[in-house]
């Protein structure tokens, strides 16, 4: 097989080159389609946020801070739209908890917030997009990223 490839491409070597070529302008009228996805997006009502205090906070001002962004999260998605919030501040109390973790908390100074919402409420991707926008202005000694919720909440 390879030796008979091999001789249709030095035989006619103006041939492989057409293929080539037709095969990167096919690719190219791919390009309008790059960054979408597969599947169609899902709101399922759930947010992970992390946060995290500045290094060498100890677990009780944290907890503070977290009491803090909890209020604010209430307040910018409205507290008629959330269900459950659920703080988890530090390390787990275990090295079996850490292994079997996808948590990125690393010390008393982080932790995630869990958020369920409501049925009736906005668009989560909304949501996480104003508290994006807006909780580090309110806090700004604090670190905040968005994980993904799904795994890590059941409704």
């Amino acid at each position: 097989m390879y030796r008979e490839s091999l001789a249709w491409v030095i035989a006619a070597p103006a041939k492989p080159l057409l293929f080539f070529a037709a095969l990167m302008i096919c690719s190219l009228l791919l390009f309008p389609a790059l960054g979408e996805d597969f599947f169609p997006p899902v709101d399922a009502g759930q947010m992970r946020l992390h946060v995290r205090a500045p290094p060498g906070t100890r677990l009780e001002t944290t907890r503070a801070w977290f009491a803090q962004v909890e209020g604010a999260i209430r307040t910018i998605a409205g507290n008629r739209q959330i269900d459950t919030i659920l703080d988890n501040i530090g390390l787990p109390y275990s090295g079996m908890n850490i292994a079997l973790s996808d948590s990125a908390t690393v010390g008393p100074m982080d932790g995630e917030i869990l958020v369920s919402l409501g049925k009736q409420h906005t668009p989560t991707a909304e949501l996480t997009a104003r508290l994006r926008r807006e909780l580090p202005q309110h806090f700004r000694k604090l670190q905040f990223f968005f994980q993904p919720a799904a795994s890590s909440i059941r409704s």
